[in-house]
């Protein structure tokens, strides 16, 4: 304890972000991410000069407004992967990933003390670094962070407005246009506003207004103006595929339970806890942290997705619970190391703990998925795709969408992507049944006569794996590769009857178990 008190509060802060750094350096699953769709937004948009807005890469909705919400990070993904490699772009979400993380332990080590930050810190671990994928919301924690550290450090008179000012104005021109997320800046400066108004704070009030206007004039800054502004409250009202991001932590519990989703509702007990902990004794100090933790702690209840902007906030209302118990702490650390039998039974309780912890495998970034870039293997069927010549479109699964636009678009579109609000929510449920009714199969093939099916072994849906089942029983469609990631059947036509002759598998090499 005495080691932590004499070392500088930047070292410690930079000890802490380098090890949350380590978690975010992870392998990318390509096959189920939409980063390369992004690398291939920014591609086109480099090559053509201009910021398409419809569903460019898909046959089956080619012509749908598709607002690209986006497109900034796409620009920015291109850029990196096409000079440096995909390990380049991990290397800078998991900066900002953890950059995030750095600036609210740098925050609260300024202002609770370095007990307060470790403990916190080691508290939330699990729930910031959980959602490790390369995608543009590594830029929406980072901002969001970074602006409620400036209302708190403005709130506490330790910034300038003018500073504020600069501050979300740049964030609020450079978020709308890499991550759907940017109305967090509005939720944030309206609870700091809602504060400032319980106090009659009118100074506030107006500095605020002040600052509210340059990031709604810095939100208009986007190809949509309007529209681009006001997508997040849209996005949603068409959207008729069920991922993952956005189910309810219960439901994880119900159908995919992890050490993580049990944690992360135990959070939500501790956390509510601490924070009527901070009522009773400070009354509403910190409405506007409090308010921030409440929306936020809704919000993951509603969609998992938001599990790590709240794992910051609970950071914060832990430090600010913890901190009053400093010297108590230290007391009882001074006593303890005085009495052998407490010395003894307090190691034995903290090897316990930490054991436990660590036995979880949230609390250590050292994983078989470890690394930078794409994971080992994964481009091998696009490679294989590309020498082939195939008669018709391909049928694909959901989740492969963006793997398929980054190796064959233009000279190939795909069926689907995973993209949800890109389609008509009765197209996804019409690609649902087709997966599982042989009806809807039937006539959705004969309007676009298919030529090959390109699938992901690792599609979780339940019509999803019954589709496959199906395919691998059906005499029409020919298995001509298969790895650990994909799976790729052509219909056997006299135009592939070469390609049959070459690369059929047997089917021995497949067991299908229902």
């Amino acid at each position: 304890m005495q080691m932590v008190k004499k070392l500088p509060l930047w070292f410690i802060v930079g000890l802490l972000t380098i090890f949350y750094f380590l978690f975010f350096c992870r392998l990318t699953l390509f096959t189920a991410s939409d980063l390369g769709r992004h690398v291939t937004n920014g591609r086109v948009i480099l090559e053509t000069g201009k910021i398409f807005d419809t569903n460019l890469y898909s046959y089956t909705a080619q012509n749908r407004h598709a607002p690209n919400h986006h497109w900034l990070f796409g620009v920015i993904a291109y850029v990196l992967e096409k000079n440096s490699g995909f390990g380049s772009i991990t290397l800078l979400t998991a900066s900002l990933y953890a950059g995030a993380a750095g600036v609210i332990f740098w925050y609260i080590g300024t202002k609770y003390g370095k007990l307060s930050m470790l403990v916190s810190s080691i508290f939330i671990l699990p729930l910031m670094t959980d959602r490790a994928e390369v995608r543009p919301e590594a830029f929406s924690i980072f901002f969001f962070a970074l602006e409620v550290v400036l209302l708190l450090l403005w709130q506490e008179k330790r910034i300038r407005p003018l500073y504020l000012e600069i501050a979300f104005f740049l964030i609020a021109c450079l978020w709308v246009n890499i991550h759907i997320f940017f109305f967090m800046t509005f939720i944030s400066l309206g609870c700091f506003g809602l504060q400032a108004l319980k106090e009659k704070n009118w100074l506030q009030v107006r500095e605020l207004m002040i600052v509210g206007m340059l990031a709604i004039i810095g939100t208009l800054c986007n190809p949509l103006f309007i529209e681009g502004a006001l997508y997040p409250t849209q996005i949603l009202q068409e959207y008729g595929y069920p991922i993952a991001e956005n189910q309810t932590p219960y439901f994880f519990l119900r159908y995919y339970t992890t050490n993580f989703h049990w944690y992360l509702v135990g959070t939500f007990i501790i956390s509510i806890i601490a924070g009527l902990f901070l009522i009773r004794r400070n009354g509403f100090k910190h409405t506007a942290l409090l308010l921030l933790f409440c929306i936020f702690l809704a919000f993951t209840n509603k969609l998992i997705r938001f599990s790590n902007f709240y794992s910051l906030l609970v950071a914060l209302i832990l430090a600010s619970a913890v901190a009053p118990y400093r010297d108590t702490f230290s007391r009882f650390i001074k006593k303890a190391s005085q009495d052998t039998l407490v010395l003894s039974g307090t190691s034995l309780v903290l090897f316990i703990l930490v054991s436990l912890l660590f036995s979880s495998g949230m609390f250590l970034p050292f994983t078989p998925a470890m690394g930078l870039g794409l994971s080992p293997g994964i481009n091998t069927s696009a490679e294989f795709f590309k020498q082939l010549t195939i008669q018709g479109p391909i049928f694909n699964n959901f989740d492969i969408g963006g793997y398929l636009i980054y190796h064959l678009y233009p000279k190939y579109q795909v069926y689907v992507d995973n993209r949800a609000e890109a389609y008509p929510a009765a197209f996804l449920e019409e690609y649902k049944a087709t997966q599982t009714d042989p009806v809807v199969w039937q006539k959705i093939d004969a309007q676009y006569h298919f030529g090959a099916i390109y699938f992901s072994r690792l599609e979780r849906t339940e019509w999803g794996q019954q589709f496959l089942v199906t395919t691998f029983k059906s005499k029409e469609w020919v298995p001509i590769y298969v790895d650990d990631y994909t799976v790729i059947f052509i219909r056997d036509i006299p135009e592939h009857a070469e390609i049959i002759k070459k690369y059929r598998l047997p089917d021995e090499l497949f067991r299908v178990t229902e």
